[in-house]
């Protein structure tokens, strides 16, 4: 019986291996998430609270999201920071000040749609 779980064990770990070596550009992500409801400040009481994915992503991976957005930067429209610029495709939104890179979106779990992250 250990011997059958060892060899499981070698088997996950060269399978999950492979898995990653397909992607060699694979990176770390940095940010936060939480798992919400559909409305993500003050929800009603009957609404659940465990339908949306919301991320906040930050560093490397937010400035790589942020350049690959094929869309002119704007002025920030959410909040007083007007160092920031802004861009939006659909419900997608990253900022700069030219230093720091941040993004925010949602995904509902269940439909597997990008939504709004978060409140502005």
């Amino acid at each position: 019986m250990k011997r059958s779980w060892q060899v499981a064990l070698v088997c996950s770990a060269l399978g999950a291996t492979y898995a990653f070596a397909q992607y060699q550009s694979m990176a770390p992500l940095t940010g936060e998430f939480d798992i919400t409801g559909r409305t993500p400040v003050d929800p009603p009481p009957q609404e659940r609270r465990d339908t949306h994915l919301r991320l906040h992503l930050t560093g490397r991976v937010a400035r790589t999201l942020y350049d690959h957005m094929q869309v002119e930067a704007g002025p920030n429209r959410c909040g007083p920071r007007t160092d920031r610029r802004e861009k939006r495709i659909g419900d997608t939104l990253c900022s700069t000040d030219g230093r720091t890179y941040e993004c925010f979106l949602a995904i509902n779990i269940q439909e597997q749609t990008v939504q709004g992250g978060w409140a502005c």
